[in-house]
């Protein structure tokens, strides 16, 4: 039996997945601008730099 794949359920998925994407790498680089900011680090990291 011949399937037919299915474009614009494969379309939809794939700009979901970019759009968490984007999503996740905005987050990321939000929270390294704060903490360039000076805005309180995390206490692992903080104790990190410190040790």
């Amino acid at each position: 039996m011949h399937q037919v794949f299915d474009l614009t359920n494969a379309n939809r998925y794939y700009s979901h997945l970019l759009d968490k994407i984007q999503a996740i790498g905005k987050a990321s680089l939000l929270k390294e601008r704060d903490m360039l900011n000076g805005k309180p680090l995390p206490a692992p990291i903080k104790r990190r730099l410190l040790a």
